[in-house]
């Protein structure tokens, strides 16, 4: 990726996964996450994930 800056990204439902592990594997692209009611399933906590919270 070509970014100028760090973003702020939003998921929703299971976008909020999808923006963790976009975090998890991208974290200098991302300055902040907001989660809208991510799935509560443990399967996708890992210990990352709960480490961003």
């Amino acid at each position: 990726m070509n970014l100028i800056e760090p973003m702020f990204i939003i998921g929703a439902s299971m976008g909020g996964a999808v923006v963790s592990m976009f975090a998890i594997k991208y974290p200098n692209y991302v300055s902040l996450i907001c989660l809208l009611a991510p799935p509560a399933d443990e399967k996708y906590e890992t210990a990352r994930i709960k480490q961003l919270r």
